[in-house]
């Protein structure tokens, strides 16, 4: 080889091992992985334990544990070394090579639940009902879809997706406490479509903002058809959800083509993403109750503590 050619060559190798060398220190900097108690927190839980099993047989598994060892399985070896590198405790390697695999076992483990936990958008840190709280105040409520008292001390957003599984399973649980609360609350949609993981949602959300627009006495009973069939959103079948809401097909095709509406539409449904990813929402369903933030379908009784944590708060702010 001529030696010019020998020098560009060599040049490029150490600049590739470079590059490589930074992305996996990078990569080393940029993960996170949750503390082994943290991740118990989640598992003891009954809500988020029963959160857990019902998105694994939504997956095709018998339970969570099993779907758990799938994700351990996908696991490669690099990857693990990167997390182990990371969170290993000092002096470990001094301690033999039982010691040491036990460690890569225990961290392989909590990758695979904190990956679990994402997927459903639980947050580790909301325990005990330590929640983030947001400036909610400024957001436009007087055009959405709303139930209950809008003078009431409590205000529920829950920003949904017709498309998500846990959206849908919420719904038992955001009827109960409508019912418990009454007056007591005033309770907002807010569209949220993910369009990167639910193809079919966006347009299920213009459908149900068509009915609200020609037919608003029958939006609600559209939203509960939407979420019962929300396996099935296909563009085809929206109009056979239509019929389902007792709702005029001839009106609802009418906005469905009108571009006029179409534009408006879509583009509060936007402006309603907008806002939701301004608060740091990511997943669906997320609720803000008086500003503090919820993240995921997380049971009756859950719900029923920060209502009634927040009723006392503004109770006693206005004593």
């Amino acid at each position: 080889m001529n030696k010019k050619y020998f020098l560009i060559f060599l040049v490029i190798i150490v600049f590739a091992c470079q590059q490589m060398t930074q992305s996996k220190t990078a990569a080393n900097t940029d993960i996170f992985l949750p503390s082994e108690t943290q991740v118990s927190q989640v598992l003891r839980s009954k809500d988020d334990h029963r959160m857990l099993e019902d998105h694994a047989k939504s997956k095709g598994f018998k339970n969570a544990k099993e779907y758990h060892l799938k994700i351990v399985n996908d696991i490669s070896d690099e990857e693990l070394q990167l997390y182990y590198n990371k969170y290993k405790p000092q002096g470990l390697e001094n301690l033999g090579v039982e010691v040491i695999a036990n460690e890569r076992k225990k961290i392989l483990d909590r990758i695979a639940w904190y990956r679990i936990i994402q997927e459903i958008n639980l947050k580790i840190e909301l325990k005990n009902l330590d929640i983030a709280k947001v400036n909610w105040k400024k957001i436009p409520l007087d055009d959405e879809p709303s139930m209950g008292n809008q003078f009431a001390k409590v205000t529920i957003i829950e920003f949904s997706d017709f498309e998500c599984h846990f959206c849908s399973k919420s719904q038992a649980t955001s009827t109960a406490l409508r019912e418990k609360y009454g007056k007591q609350i005033y309770w907002v949609f807010k569209d949220f479509p993910l369009q990167e993981i639910h193809e079919d949602a966006f347009q299920a959300h213009v459908s149900a903002n068509c009915v609200k627009e020609i037919a608003p006495e029958k939006y609600w009973s559209h939203f509960n058809v939407l979420f019962e069939n929300y396996r099935n959103l296909e563009k085809e079948n929206l109009s056979s959800y239509v019929k389902k809401s007792d709702v005029d097909l001839g009106k609802w095709k009418s906005c469905m083509e009108n571009r006029d509406l179409q534009k408006k539409i879509v583009s509060e449904i936007q402006e309603d993403i907008k806002e939701g990813k301004s608060f740091g929402i990511k997943g669906t369903p997320t609720f803000l109750i008086n500003g503090s933030l919820i993240v995921g379908a997380r049971g009756y009784e859950f719900f029923d503590a920060v209502i009634e944590k927040e009723i006392k708060i503004t109770t006693d702010e206005h004593r």
